[in-house]
């Protein structure tokens, strides 16, 4: 477990960015938000006594899991898990609270999410607990232009509204999805057979196995969809990506990793990827990008 409490509001925001646009990575994670009550608060927050019960409760329940908490604004503190139950973050709220009242008369409440289910629900709760800290540009990506402008002219972050997309695209209708060309690059004959089989009835299905293929052989493709795995040989998935962003910066990208840790996703998303799909997969990822890019293109 990584705890971030210096730049935790930019880091934040920039995992926020990768949970709005690309909900179906986040199947096996959960998150905990507890909200420090701004009324019995020191106008400069948490001390930092607190701060350091607070992560040792934190380095206590949750040693060996994988995740990272941000401690933001001195008033609230962002968990977030892979494969937890949610006994144990309701465990770490509850004695969170009860150390946070004893030690400095605070009131707190929490709530946790599924974050690939209660997506919607998670960012509004950001949202409503920040109070006016984040503005509501409904711009995927002015995060990146206005943190820099911020930076520069040494001002406030605040983050940016994202829009929050659809989850329940109609996966059974087949016929919904218009017939696209996806080129897949994987150097797994398994993970190959696995895509096709899934997508063989939705697209022409174009398959790569390493870098060098992709860098002579996908100006030809002109494809609509790229599903690329980060884990090749010879060069891997984020520097195909980076090259493929140059060459093409309209492209439509989704990463393949057996990997889902955060960074690999916030790294992908930043370099350009509209999404991360972790292995194994299921049908129904592969086909929520596919309709992604379908309203992508029609908006």
């Amino acid at each position: 477990m990584k705890i971030i409490s210096v730049n935790a509001e930019q880091e934040l925001v920039k995992l926020i960015n990768v949970i709005n646009r690309s909900p179906e990575s986040w199947r096996r994670w959960k998150t905990l938000h507890i909200h420090i009550d701004e009324d019995s608060l020191a106008s400069e927050g948490l001390n930092d006594g607190v701060l350091v019960w607070a992560e040792s409760i934190l380095e206590s329940c949750l040693k060996g899991i994988e995740g990272k908490a941000y401690f933001c604004h001195g008033r609230d503190i962002h968990i977030l898990c892979r494969e937890i139950e949610t006994k144990v973050l309701e465990q770490i709220a509850v004695h969170t609270q009860n150390l946070l009242k004893e030690q400095d008369n605070l009131e707190v409440s929490w709530n946790c999410y599924e974050l690939r289910s209660q997506q919607k629900e998670y960012i509004n709760a950001v949202m409503n607990a920040e109070n006016n800290l984040y503005s509501s540009e409904l711009y995927h990506d002015y995060y990146q232009e206005a943190a820099s402008k911020k930076r520069s002219n040494n001002q406030r972050f605040q983050l940016p509204w994202f829009g929050i997309q659809s989850l329940a695209p109609n996966f059974s209708d087949a016929k919904m999805i218009e017939r696209k060309k996806v080129l897949l690059v994987e150097d797994d004959p398994v993970a190959r057979w696995m895509v096709s089989s899934c997508l063989k009835k939705e697209c022409e299905l174009e398959t790569m196995q390493n870098a060098n293929q992709v860098f002579s052989s996908y100006s030809a493709v002109q494809p609509d969809v790229i599903f690329l795995d980060i884990d090749l040989p010879g060069a891997n998935g984020h520097r195909i990506l980076r090259w493929i962003m140059k060459t093409d910066p309209g492209a439509y990208v989704v990463m393949l990793s057996g990997s889902d840790d955060i960074e690999n996703m916030t790294d992908a998303m930043a370099e350009g990827a509209k999404g991360f799909v972790s292995k194994p997969f299921v049908k129904e990822q592969l086909l929520f990008y596919l309709n992604q890019q379908a309203n992508q293109k029609a908006g």
